[in-house]
């Protein structure tokens, strides 16, 4: 099991749409059993990035109370299960410490290869908290001289608490005044392993609440090969497009978990994804 973290000092740079869709790929393309952790305790969003509403018990109320954390991660369409946080007010500002993510982490991690955590925006207690159980974190940035400074500190934060990070540059316009690549690995002093150019077939899956991945065949194969660089499937050199040699890979694992998981019916009829084995889209 490998805890991955989604990290950024800035809001709005795409974190929520990267660890709900990466789970999706990983799950759906490799056959890897996959949580998402919403560490994001009070200004939550996966739940609603994925068409999940009125969950009735969140990961708020399991470290504010003696729930079994199996009470409070939901099973998606996709097959990726989720641990929520709360859509209300949360008025507790310290609700989390290390310790006991480290504990819920080690109460669910028998049951998955991958627990990705979307953390919450900025570098406060409850960030150091969700690095501080990760095997690694992707910073994610925006190709913009403030974000990519200010992620910075993320790196600086993952490398004191000797947890692996790595840069993903999210919303690249091509615009000569953005920071290239190269000049933003430099920067930070980490490897870009993937990068996203600005999308509005994105932007239109977060206002339908449907994971892109299933919306924009563009953000399909980067996310998906950004999950074939994580199970470590090896990419070949094709003129076969990689979404279509996506076709040909079998799932890798399957695992039976310990414990029930809630399954939570979407609003929409269930055949309203399109496969993602196809290119159809909406």
């Amino acid at each position: 099991m490998e805890v991955i973290g989604i990290v950024s000092p800035k809001g709005g740079v795409g974190k929520t749409t990267i660890a709900s869709n990466l789970a999706i790929a990983l799950k759906n393309y490799f056959g890897q059993d996959v949580l998402v952790v919403d560490a994001n305790l009070h200004t939550a969003n996966l739940a609603l990035y994925l068409g999940m509403y009125d969950l009735p018990i969140s990961f708020n109320d399991i470290l504010k109370t003696k729930i079994n954390v199996s009470k409070a991660i939901y099973t998606h369409e996709s097959g990726i299960h989720i641990l929520p946080a709360t859509l209300g007010i949360e008025e507790d500002e310290h609700l989390i410490s290390a310790s006991l993510f480290r504990k819920v982490i080690s109460e669910v991690g028998v049951d998955y290869d991958y627990i990705i955590i979307d953390a919450v925006a900025g570098l406060s207690s409850e960030v150091k908290a969700a690095i501080s159980v990760c095997d690694k974190i992707f910073v994610v940035v925006t190709p913009d001289i403030p974000t990519v400074y200010t992620s910075k500190k993320a790196i600086h934060l993952a490398d004191s608490l000797n947890v692996i990070s790595e840069v993903i540059v999210n919303k690249k316009t091509k615009n000569l005044h953005e920071l290239k690549l190269h000049q933003i690995s430099d920067i930070l002093r980490s490897e870009v392993v993937a990068s996203f150019n600005f999308d509005i077939k994105t932007v239109e899956s977060v206002a339908k609440r449907v994971p892109a991945i299933y919306h924009s065949v563009y953000f399909r194969e980067k996310i998906a090969f950004l999950a074939a660089n994580i199970a470590g499937i090896p990419i070949k050199k094709s003129k076969i497009p990689f979404i279509n040699q996506l076709r040909k890979i079998k799932p890798q694992s399957k695992k039976s978990h310990q414990y029930a998981h809630t399954s939570i019916t979407r609003q929409f009829k269930k055949d309203s994804y399109p496969s993602l084995r196809k290119d159809k889209l909406y």
